[in-house]
């Protein structure tokens, strides 16, 4: 797989739009305790190092795209580190990653929780970019808690600094989404009504919610922070649709739509947006995908499960991988397998991996593991019963 592309899994494959990234730096310095990225590294690597070649790469591939007047999945930046840590300052990749992106009129995502991209040299490129309307800011905040904050990401800006950064960038036309993950039971319930109001007043574009996941080790540290123990004392699931058993583990389904209920009505009296990453649960988002894909100019989205779960609210009674195929082959913001051969190699590889594997899942008995709004039977995929209407 190229080092631009995130790596086929049952769950990104069929889930994810945003598959391209672009990571400039080998490791993280901000030590989160909640970060996934710890689970994909070499335990060895804790000095953060420049990626010079995953630069050069997304060069080679900015300069094809724009010569080919291509539209593209945007490009993350990034996924499993922090773009904006300190070591940026010295040798600003993230920063010629943004006028790379610029100079070739590539859509790029930040996700990020520092605060660094508000000096001005990263702040007039990212104003740039967002003239031209090819960037979306996301910026993660988990808790307004200042204390509890340093415990789960000791190195990251403060909430009020982000709070701030926020305001800015809205406020000259920098399109922002809140990325209010992960949701941390025994918390979420005790402060997510003051965090869609913080949303409402910084009118940021939706909030991207998603569940905590964790190994089973790390659920009494949780438990000790928390506000509320209730959620602890239930047996979690696995994360992973194929394995039964697994060390990674999230809130078990009964307990996520509980809270999601909850957050789904608090959102509509404060009119806030919300979205859903990961979770399989497209009837609680509010808006068309959850990245906010959907902002950005000179896109194109890929095929996914929210396309099968779409086929079957417009009135189809079941689907399979060839009709969702036939449905999306002439709607020219989809890249599928049919019409990916005009793009570079280096991309159009990743995207025939992934939509194989959302083959699979659509041909498995673990489909519903993934998102209980469908089911396979007979081979073929319907809308369960229980989940047809929005909530």
């Amino acid at each position: 797989m190229s080092g631009l592309a995130v790596n086929v899994s049952s769950i990104i494959s069929s889930l994810c739009y945003s598959i391209f990234r672009v990571e400039p730096y080998t490791t993280c310095t901000y030590n989160c305790i909640y970060c996934y990225g710890r689970w994909y590294r070499p335990l060895n690597h804790t000095t953060p190092k420049p990626q010079y070649d995953i630069v050069l790469e997304f060069n080679r591939v900015a300069r094809k795209l724009s010569k080919l007047k291509l539209g593209i999945i945007p490009f993350r930046l990034s996924t499993l580190i922090e773009p904006f840590q300190p070591v940026e300052e010295e040798y600003k990749l993230s920063l010629k990653i943004l006028k790379l992106a610029l100079s070739n009129n590539i859509p790029i995502i930040v996700s990020t929780k520092s605060t660094l991209f508000m000096r001005d040299e990263w702040f007039k490129v990212l104003t740039e970019l967002a003239s031209k309307g090819i960037v979306l800011l996301q910026i993660t905040i988990v808790t307004l808690n200042e204390k509890l904050r340093r415990i789960l990401e000791p190195k990251a800006s403060t909430v009020e600094d982000r709070v701030n950064a926020i305001d800015l960038a809205q406020s000259i036309g920098i399109p922002v989404v809140i990325r209010y993950q992960p949701l941390i039971p025994g918390i979420v319930e005790y402060e997510v009504q003051d965090i869609l109001k913080l949303a409402r007043e910084l009118k940021v574009k939706h909030v991207i919610l998603e569940f905590l996941r964790c190994t089973t080790s790390e659920l009494e540290f949780y438990k000790r922070i928390a506000y509320s123990r209730e959620a602890y004392s239930t047996v979690w699931e696995p994360y992973s649709p194929v394995k039964s058993e697994s060390n990674i583990v999230r809130p078990p389904l009964t307990y996520r739509l509980r809270v999601l209920n909850t957050i789904l009505k608090l959102a509509k009296n404060y009119n806030v947006k919300i979205a859903l990453c990961k979770e399989g649960l497209f009837n609680y988002d509010q808006v068309s995908d959850c990245c906010g894909i959907m902002y950005l100019n000179n896109t194109k989205l890929r095929l996914t499960l929210r396309e099968v779960w779409n086929m079957l609210r417009e009135g189809y009674s079941y689907t399979n991988y060839t009709l969702l195929l036939k449905h999306y082959e002439f709607k020219q913001k989809y890249i599928t397998s049919l019409n990916v051969r005009v793009y570079p190699r280096v991309l159009r590889k990743p995207i025939l991996h992934h939509e194989k594997v959302l083959k699979s899942v659509l041909e498995s008995n673990y489909l519903n593991r993934i998102t209980p709004l469908l089911e396979l039977r007979d081979g073929k995929v319907y809308s369960t019963s229980t989940f047809h209407f929005q909530p």
